[in-house]
């Protein structure tokens, strides 16, 4: 299966102190009408919003109503599923089309906040010569990570990334693909999003090899996401 991703060139997200260009945060409030888990009726956490007027992405998002959608969310529940999937609508909300629970019943730590302060972050392309040692790992062709020095090892884990192709610690959706809810087409890699919030708290516990990935179909509108760990 060929890989496929939105955008075709890799941007890592890395905080900034001042509200870039163009409005891409980590973390904030999900006041996104319809944004809830299915199965646990909590409100979903918004892990990233991603600034549909950049050009860099060519996300091909539809208008909602009388006004253009300035913001792709990147929804997900740490309390209920492995598996997610909700469609952009036309009143600038969601709809959630599939939200697996494979038995979790509670969040990683407690108090689990119901968001994490907003953190702007700005594109940073990927080198090429970073994007190439990348795709190696995860072909596994790198034999010896271990004594790679740090400036190598440094993207050798995961971080958050726009397009290109990420880092994947397990690698299923180089294996198995992305499926659109709707159509049943391979949905291209959009996003992964790392373990890191840019505060004193991390999305899941400990874990910093945890990432959450997230695919766009543009044609449906629909955006699944899942998560990969050591």
């Amino acid at each position: 299966m060929a890989f496929s991703c939105v955008p075709k060139r890799g941007y890592f997200l890395e905080f900034s102190d001042s509200a870039p260009r163009y409005e891409h945060f980590l973390g904030g409030k999900a006041d996104v009408p319809g944004a809830f888990c299915l199965p646990c009726k909590r409100p979903l956490l918004l892990m990233a919003a991603l600034d549909t007027r950049d050009p860099r992405l060519d996300l091909r998002i539809r208008k909602s109503g009388r006004k253009n959608r300035i913001h792709l969310p990147l929804l997900y529940c740490w309390s209920c599923g492995t598996w997610l999937s909700y469609r952009l609508n036309t009143v600038g909300g969601v709809d959630v089309l599939d939200n697996e629970n494979r038995g979790s019943t509670c969040f990683p730590y407690e108090p689990y906040p119901r968001s994490f302060p907003g953190r702007w972050v700005r594109l940073v392309p990927v080198a090429p010569e970073i994007q190439r040692l990348i795709r190696r790992s995860n072909e596994g062709k790198l034999k010896d990570k271990v004594s790679m020095p740090e400036e190598g090892r440094q993207y050798l884990r995961p971080r958050h990334q726009l397009g290109g192709q990420a880092f994947f610690q397990q690698g299923l959706c180089l294996k198995d693909g992305c499926v659109c809810t709707l159509c049943g087409r391979n949905s291209p890699f959009l996003a992964s999003i790392g373990n890191e919030t840019g505060g004193g708290k991390t999305f899941y516990g400990a874990n910093y090899l945890l990432q959450t990935i997230f695919h766009f179909c543009a044609g449906c509108q629909v955006v699944c996401g899942h998560h990969e760990c050591d």
